[in-house]
């Protein structure tokens, strides 16, 4: 399958291989997790995996991560990776990790540890237990090996947040895997940075999290202020008419803010209505200006071949970026749209145009999802022609 054999096509990467084994070497691991959120990771966690393996069959590997959870089905049908992983962990894996850390050598209990895939013979069985994470989740600091992974200019990943405030995107399927919204009060997410400040040394943070409501931010900048903690931080944030009033960018820059990055999507009002987006086209100009005026950077997120998207409604989108390349400040980031499943298009497919789904095989970009046929707009085939475009475009008018 398609999703588990690009790591074959990987030549020997001696200066990864060379690190994996002084690592485990250092370490002598008894169980390794890799958590997998880009199918561009999955590849190389493949490849990981592998040499893992080679050097010692008996390490226990467990694979999870939102590429995981979102393609459970698959896996459990064809049992994917069943000569190199030893589990997968679907949805919310704080506890079952735990769990499985503790019982690893006792195959009997595996059935007890929820939302676990497990081997039985040839193939994998889902526990019956399931666990989703809650607000006491969001307050675990990660443990980093700061001699490896952290150094000076690196951001450290701080979650904030569980699931979307808005979640009503016709085309994403984050909901899907987090149905409720869960976030830190502001006080507790500054007491971990202050916590993570003085066990690591660093002051560089990336808040991820699907998008953070302005007046989060505001509270949370505001507070950052007030304790007189200098740090620089990063995050994503919905099109709200929140930001429109400019004291709230500028409050997170006085914060240590660098940027805040937008998933626009379209620049087509037609399309932007069939993706059920929380804005409309005005609104992101106005949000533009007011981090403009603010002084704080503005990053995009696009997206092209939405269905029935046509040329004309996709060169509206990139047209904006050219038009507003000095305020955006190079900050873009644009794919295909991918059909997945148990999104609202995947359960429409008349209502957005979609004739017909191949389901004997996945497309891979940034995310994986169905091949499929529209019945007006571009083909999938013109969206890829369109995105070879877009990103001459881009390269040459935008980045240089």
């Amino acid at each position: 399958h398609e999703l588990f054999t690009n790591f074959e096509k990987i030549n020997e990467i001696p200066e990864i291989h060379k690190k994996v084994k002084t690592c485990l070497k250092k370490i002598n691991p008894r169980i390794v997790g890799v958590s997998i959120q880009y199918y561009s990771q999955l590849k190389y966690a493949l490849y990981i995996s592998n040499i893992i393996k080679e050097y010692n069959k008996k390490i226990f590997i467990v694979f999870g991560g939102p590429l995981i959870t979102k393609n459970k089905n698959i896996i459990i049908k064809n049992d994917l990776g069943f000569e190199i992983i030893d589990s997968y962990i679907i949805g919310d894996g704080e506890i079952p990790l735990l769990e499985m850390i503790k019982n690893v050598d006792n195959y009997d209990t595996y059935k007890n540890i929820p939302n676990l895939l497990y081997k039985s013979e040839k193939k994998f069985i889902k526990s019956s237990l399931e666990y989703s994470a809650g607000l006491e989740t969001l307050s675990i600091i990660p443990e980093y090996n700061t001699n490896c992974l952290i150094e000076n200019h690196h951001y450290f990943p701080l979650r904030a947040s569980i699931g979307c405030y808005w979640g009503k995107c016709t085309f994403c399927s984050y909901n899907v895997i987090n149905k409720k919204f869960i976030i830190l009060p502001p006080k507790k997410l500054i007491d971990m940075i202050k916590k993570i400040i003085k066990k690591y040394g660093i002051r560089n943070f990336f808040i991820i999290s699907d998008a953070l409501p302005p007046l989060y931010l505001k509270r949370f900048s505001q507070k950052l202020i007030n304790d007189g903690i200098k740090i620089k931080w990063r995050c994503g944030g919905c099109v709200d008419k929140g930001f429109f009033n400019y004291q709230i960018p500028l409050l997170m820059k006085k914060a240590g803010c660098e940027i805040v990055r937008f998933g626009i999507e379209s620049m087509s009002p037609r399309i932007l209505n069939l993706m059920r987006k929380m804005h409309k086209i005005e609104d992101v100009y106005k949000i533009l200006e007011s981090f403009n005026n603010a002084g704080l950077k503005f990053g995009v997120n696009v997206m092209f071949g939405f269905p029935s998207e046509t040329w004309k409604d996709a060169e509206k989108t990139l047209q904006f970026l050219i038009n507003n390349k000095n305020l955006i400040d190079h900050n873009i980031k644009y794919q295909p749209f991918v059909l997945e499943e148990d999104t609202q298009i995947y359960n429409n497919l008349k209502k957005y145009n979609i004739s017909k789904i191949d389901k004997s095989n996945k497309e891979s970009f940034v995310r994986v999802g169905h091949r499929f046929n529209v019945k007006r707009g571009m083909s999938q085939r013109d969206v890829m022609r369109f995105f070879r475009h877009a990103d001459k475009v881009i390269k040459s008018e935008i980045v240089s």
